[in-house]
């Protein structure tokens, strides 16, 4: 597995009500945010390489489930040539039938190989704070008319990460250390 690329892999759903966050206000007057009402989520899966930056995404209309983490798995692989190593956490779909087999099948191939976070550490995912800074980039304090608004709003702030991967970069700078020793370990071990 030396050489082998390696991601980490988590999902979102972006709320097309927004999110809020600290705000200022005229003393007295409870601040408000404008809303639809409207409880629909862009769901979307990410992929960011620990070294390089990079940031492979793709959006789910369906939920989170075992079809559409294939569907994932299947682009990441497309898009990212030679061996790759996931690491995901422990969502009850990662370990469904189809995902399973296709795994299987694909460390066979020497392509795809598979690494479990500890059960409730998303704090050892690094693309964890790549979600909050998207959501306060492109949600937090937002309103979105259209739910096209919302996804423009979500990608674009995504297009930026994959332009500028020293910004995906940066995400993990406080996990870079510890989980290079992670890596080191299961590439090596």
């Amino acid at each position: 597995m030396a050489g082998a690329a390696v991601f980490f892999i988590d999902e979102v759903s972006f709320a097309m009500w927004g999110s809020l966050a600290r705000t200022w206000g005229i003393v007295g007057k409870q601040p408000t945010v404008k809303t639809k009402g409207i409880r629909r989520g862009l769901k979307m899966f990410g992929a960011m390489d620990f070294r390089t930056g990079r940031f492979v995404y793709e959006e789910t209309p369906e939920k989170f489930n075992g079809p559409s983490y294939l569907g994932f798995l299947r682009k990441l692989l497309a898009v990212i040539a030679g061996a790759v190593i996931i690491v995901e956490d422990g969502a009850s779909y990662h370990k469904s039938k189809i995902v399973t087999a296709f795994k299987k099948e694909m460390e066979e191939a020497g392509r795809l190989f598979t690494f479990r976070l500890p059960s409730f550490s998303p704090d050892l995912n690094p693309i964890e704070k790549l979600w909050k800074n998207t959501k306060r980039d492109a949600t937090h304090l937002k309103y979105f008319t259209l739910f096209e608004d919302l996804r423009s709003s979500v990608t674009k702030a995504f297009e930026d990460y994959m332009r500028d991967a020293a910004k995906v970069i940066r995400v993990m700078a406080k996990l870079r250390d510890e989980a290079e020793r992670f890596i080191q370990h299961i590439v090596f071990r």
